[in-house]
């Protein structure tokens, strides 16, 4: 006899999931090769961590090899996916296409070395291209820069044309897993930690340092615990704290130094990352798989030659996008122009920045069973200050509706007032808000300051160099012409501008042949007006790099201009201009990070040989010295209601669920998840998988026999369909059903096997998913993988007889009795035993796992002797969380009882 003891929540009322970027779970269609059992695999676990419909896995079949050609490529893989979209009903939905490993990343065209990248053929197609050291204007990617969350369908980001790819990887199948864990569980974190902006030594590769001021500047109006460092060196090591990293040079070295936190960017500007595992002509050059390796969620890297064009590669405001919650995915994707020789490798999904809405519902309980129409009442809440500004239902994840959406209206009008002075815009028919923020931006004319829109916010930025900022005030209120309550909202971070934190800099050049007796001559004028001049004159020997170098060196030994009134001078290494033989740089750059540094003023003169005189103020930064503010717009309210009618009479009788999904109100469009799992039942007609049974694991490549029982009350049975991945396998009308299920075309690890009826009377039914566990055994030393990888991160690290935690039970034990192979406290036992001096029953406490059988064992003879052990129950149970609690409901007259608890895999 047992009785289940309470020890946890039993039933959750609903399942809510928070922090979704633009795009979720419902939104994205896995792609697996089917000629690759790691691909089946990555794609299963992959649904399962990120909770995405297993209707949305696609198959196809093609090459494992690296690299297909364009028409194997068309033939095999693009084709095959968007007539799997548009079957599967699932077009109002996907906007995201995500990759698993072993399907070829590189596409070519097979008369010419021309190659794209994967995820950049799927995202607009293939795109052909001349020489590499060139820029074709049909690779332009209209979503760069849009700083808006993606939609297939959207006209301002996917048009109709885009679906946003990645493709999830690693150098074996438990990095990749790991990949997948990392990711998954970073969404909403708001990790405290640190973007490094590396500038090297490499100019061939370091192009990116001249964007890395501008994207660390706006990040100071969002309210994420993230700071950036620009870093001048060739690597960073010790760094326990890096959610970003972005470096140009030929070898990226030592990430394995630093720690990487969940959710962390980071890539590499050089030729050839994106060979991930075939690096072409032997060249050494690090694979984006490092990054994923270190510990990144996402990463990126080219698969042909694409020269040091900052355009095919991604821009530093990626780190700013993602710190906005935009996902892995959107940042990366705006950050890259021309895309076309790229792959972006990762977690698209990934938002560890993001702020989702919460949501609640009446009239439809968890776990209901009902019929007819039900009326389903929605309430969905900001987090923050922010706005919601959409509520969508999903029915048995596919779009069903959209409930309410609160979209900028006609006559809502914003106005901004900078030092007193009002600018406003009104909107029209039509207008979203990036249509807003460029009105908004357009009708700025204050000649202090110069408006930018950008998506969904405009920014603002002094146009005077070498003057305080911090006096211009600005603010910001909507209002609508009719007087009623605007749907547009805006706010901003502060009421005063922020002045810039940057050393003004200038860039100074030189190059050619040097002749004994040329001058460099700089005469520096420091903040109080004092100038000071200094000098070097070429000897023999001396190049433009020496001399050069030789008056960088003369200008930081002058005492005169140490302090913060003065300047440094730096080599900057050549320029590779290829117009002009041997040019190489400096710059001079302000002692102070403020405003005043603008103030300094160069004149640099070239004497003899090449270059180009110089006279005025730090320019070379300039977009970055004065001082800035940001408007942000949002559409929607604080709250937002909706009520849905649900008709259940059109659908099957069994299980459904009902996802609502709530969207943030500004360009981010975080998403917030509320999913109700409810029953139908409007006849008698059931259906019910009898066998295999519950928890069941099966070996891959397992032939597994699904047996359907269905009962009608009104007519009879017509047809039964077995669904594996919510895809119909295979189809009957013999009654009771009874199917061969080929578990090697699906993916080891969680399966879902649902039956579905139909009767005479033209009803249906579904019955409850099963979810069977396939798993393999790569390494044959009885531990699944799966497991294996849950516990020890790999496959191949520990063995089934190994007892990692020292409690006595080895592996094997471990996991078949589901307990922690990591925790010595953890392992079948029993807890405390009672037995009531009244002569009541005895009763047995042990610890285990819902996942598990058990059942009680006794002996009322010796424990030495051959006395055989007896089972107290006929059948094994079912164990409960935590802790099972079993009475011993039998009487014995013997002196003692032994008891011993088997536990056993289901």
């Amino acid at each position: 006899m047992r009785f289940a003891r309470t020890t946890a929540t039993g039933v959750m009322l609903a399942i809510l999931q928070a922090a979704l970027a633009g795009g979720g779970p419902y939104n994205v269609l896995i792609v697996v090769n089917d000629a690759s059992d790691r691909s089946l695999e990555l794609g299963q676990y992959y649904q399962d961590a990120r909770q995405i419909p297993e209707r949305n896995i696609c198959h196809i079949d093609t090459t494992t090899n690296y690299t297909i050609d364009t028409v194997a490529f068309t033939n095999q893989i693009r084709e095959p996916i968007l007539d799997y979209i548009s079957s599967a009903g699932l077009s109002a939905q996907v906007d995201y296409i995500v990759f698993s490993i072993d399907i070829p990343y590189r596409v070519y065209q097979s008369d010419s070395n021309d190659a794209n990248g994967l995820s950049a053929a799927m995202f607009y197609d293939y795109k052909y291209s001349p020489p590499p050291c060139s820029l074709p204007s049909a690779a332009l990617s209209s979503y760069y820069e849009s700083e808006l969350a993606f939609s297939h369908s959207d006209p301002e980001t996917g048009n109709g044309r885009y679906y946003l790819s990645a493709i999830l990887s690693g150098w074996d199948l438990d990095q990749a897993m790991a990949l997948v864990d990392r990711a998954s569980t970073a969404d909403g974190s708001l990790p405290t930690g640190t973007v490094y902006y590396l500038r090297s030594g490499d100019n061939h590769r370091n192009v990116r340092w001249w964007q890395f001021e501008g994207a660390m500047f706006p990040v100071r109006f969002l309210d994420v615990p993230r700071s950036s460092q620009f870093v001048f060196g060739w690597d960073i090591t010790g760094k326990q704290d890096v959610v970003g990293y972005m470096v140009g040079r030929v070898y990226a070295t030592r990430l394995e130094e630093n720690t990487f936190l969940p959710g962390a960017l980071g890539d590499l500007m050089t030729s050839w990352s994106g060979y991930l595992f075939d690096a072409p002509y032997d060249d050494p050059r690090p694979s984006a798989l490092n990054w994923i390796q270190a510990g990144c969620a996402g990463t990126y890297g080219t698969v042909a030659e694409p020269c040091n064009y900052t355009n095919k590669f991604p821009q530093a405001r990626l780190h700013y996008w993602y710190a906005r919650g935009f996902n892995m995915g959107e940042a990366y994707t705006m950050s890259v122009q021309a895309p076309y020789q790229g792959i972006l490798v990762g977690d698209p999904l990934c938002q560890p920045y993001a702020h989702a809405p919460r949501l609640d519902v009446t009239g439809l309980a968890s776990n209901a069973v009902v019929n007819g129409s039900v009326t389903v009442e929605v309430s969905a809440a900001a987090a923050g200050h922010r706005t919601v500004h959409r509520i969508d239902a999903y029915l048995d994840g596919r779009f069903y509706a959209t409930l309410t959406n609160q979209a900028v209206q006609v006559l809502d009008r914003v106005t901004v007032v900078i030092n007193g002075q009002s600018y406003s815009y009104t909107a029209i028919a039509g207008d979203t808000l990036a249509a807003v923020a460029a009105g908004l931006a357009a009708s700025i004319a204050d000649t202090g300051v110069t408006a930018q829109a950008s998506g969904d916010r405009v920014e603002l930025v002094q146009k005077a160099r070498g003057t305080a900022g911090t006096g211009i005030t600005y603010s910001v209120f909507t209002t609508n012409s009719l007087g009623v309550e605007p749907v547009l909202r805006a706010w901003t971070p502060g009421t005063n501008f922020a002045e810039t934190t940057f050393p003004a800099r200038q860039q100074v050049v030189a190059w050619g042949a040097v002749d004994s007796g040329d001058v460099l001559k700089i005469v520096i004028t420091r903040l109080d007006g004092l100038p000071f001049t200094n000098s070097v004159v070429a000897e023999e020997s001396d190049s433009s790099t020496t001399l050069l170098t030789r008056l960088c060196n003369r200008v930081n030994d002058d005492t005169n201009l140490q302090d913060c009134l003065g300047a440094q001078m730096w080599y900057g290494g050549p320029t590779h201009d290829s117009s002009r033989s041997n040019e190489v740089s400096a710059f001079v750059e302000a002692r102070t990070n403020t405003w005043e540094g603008f103030n300094l003023f160069i004149d640099y003169q070239v004497v003899g040989l090449s270059g180009d005189d110089y006279s005025g103020h730090p320019q070379s930064n300039s977009d970055v010295l004065g001082a800035r503010g940001t408007i942000f717009l949002m559409e929607g309210s604080t709250t937002l209601s909706a009520v849905l009618v649900l008709d259940t009479t059109g659908l099957p009788n069994g299980p459904h669920q009902l996802s609502l999904i709530a969207y943030g109100g500004s360009a981010v469009r975080s998403q917030g998840r509320l999913c109700l799992p409810f029953a139908v039942s409007n006849s008698p007609l059931s259906c019910n998988i009898l066998s295999p049974g519950l928890g069941k694991f099966f070996a891959w490549g397992s032939i597994v026999t699904v047996e359907v029982e269905a009962v009608s009350g009104v007519g009879s049975i017509t047809g039964i369909s077995l669904l594996v991945e919510g895809k119909t396998y295979a189809q009957t009308n013999v009654v009771p059903a009874s199917f061969e299920w080929d578990t090697s075309g699906f993916g080891a690890g969680l399966v879902g096997l649902q039956a579905q009826v139909w009767d005479s009377a033209g009803g249906s039914a579904v019955s409850t998913v099963r979810l069977v566990r396939v798993y393999t055994d790569r390494d044959s030393d009885q531990l699944p993988d799966w497991w294996e990888h849950l516990w020890f991160g790999a496959v191949t690290v520990t063995t089934a007889a190994a007892d990692s935690d020292g409690d006595g039970m080895d592996n094997l034990a471990e996991f078949i009795t589901d307990s922690d192979p990591t925790d010595p406290a953890s392992y079948l036992r029993v807890t405390s035993i009672t037995c009531p001096s009244t002569g009541g029953p005895l009763t047995l406490y042990f610890s285990s796992s819902t996942q598990r059988l058990y059942n009680v064992f006794f002996n009322d003879g010796g424990l030495c002797g051959t006395q055989e052990w007896t089972a107290a129950e006929s059948n094994a149970f079912w164990g409960d969380e935590v802790l099972t609690e079993w009475q011993d409901g039998s009487t014995f007259t013997a002196m003692h009882r032994f008891y011993r608890i088997q536990s056993q895999t289901p």
